[in-house]
């Protein structure tokens, strides 16, 4: 129970304890208690395709998960925050803006349930997700060299943006109660996390950022690279088989796929 307000200990605990003894509260029966179950996959790449139930609908959309360490690594999770920050605007003007593959295109982060940390891009628009997925896995074999050029005056100043983000004072009880129940319901209980992240990010250096892209994305360097490829394709642009999924390269399928968008319609993937 979370008593929240302009309450004294004393009258939070004498409330808690009046309404308790109101329910005549009991435990909850194994059954009626929700398991909260996470993917937990082994280390590897792994594309999963599937067709958009809507006949109508122009767009396809590619989410490509990283699994990037772990919640409890504090280290990991505030590089975790960091480089989504830095990564995000760059995809977006790649991608969006430079390429124009897409309407909804970014990256995010976040922790699942087991406390593995994920690292996700997104881009939905009526693309070929084939093609989509060899842009972004050219964007990722680019990203390293942009952070390897950021100067030091840039990342300071995403580290301190980013501590000030996580500064900013409540503006409500309602927002003071809502960041108290995520880390209950969290099950992590870890009320001191806002200013261990805040310590950790100082002592950050781009030299750990680096490290950690090479950790967790760069295919040719991390030990247990890790990386969940979602594909969802629109039922207006041609889809391969599972057999020709099989068969043939991502490439294959990717430059099939614009040129059936053209004017080569009558052209056969295996020609």
């Amino acid at each position: 129970m979370l008593v929240s307000g302009n309450y004294e200990q004393s009258v939070a605990l004498n409330t808690s304890s009046q309404v308790l003894d109101i329910l005549q509260h009991r435990p909850a029966p194994r059954y009626l208690i929700n398991a909260h179950r996470s993917l937990d996959i082994e280390p590897g790449y792994y594309v999963q395709n599937v067709p958009i139930g809507d006949q109508k609908g122009l767009n396809s959309a590619v989410v490509s998960t990283f699994y990037c360490g772990s919640e409890s690594d504090v280290r990991d999770a505030v590089a975790l925050q960091l480089l989504k920050n830095l990564v995000h605007n760059a995809f977006f003007t790649q991608l969006r803006t430079s390429e124009q593959l897409g309407y909804r295109v970014g990256a995010s982060f976040g922790f699942i349930k087991n406390g593995k940390g994920i690292l996700e891009f997104i881009l939905e628009g009526e693309s070929n997700p084939a093609y989509v997925t060899q842009r972004i896995n050219q964007f990722i074999r680019e990203y390293r060299l942009r952070l390897l050029e950021l100067s030091t005056e840039e990342f300071e100043s995403s580290v301190q943006s980013l501590i000030s983000l996580k500064q900013e004072k409540l503006v409500s009880i309602g927002d003071e109660f809502g960041w108290h129940w995520a880390h209950i319901n969290s099950d992590k209980y870890r009320f001191d996390k806002l200013e261990s992240d805040i310590e950790h990010l100082k002592q950050l250096s781009k030299d750990d950022l680096l490290a950690f892209w090479d950790k967790y994305i760069n295919k040719d360097t991390a030990k247990h690279y890790t990386r969940l490829d979602l594909q969802m394709w629109s039922a207006k642009i041609w889809q391969p088989t599972p057999e020709e999924f099989e068969m043939y390269p991502s490439a294959v399928l990717s430059l099939f796929g614009c040129l059936h968008s053209g004017s080569h319609t009558a052209l056969s993937i295996a020609e």
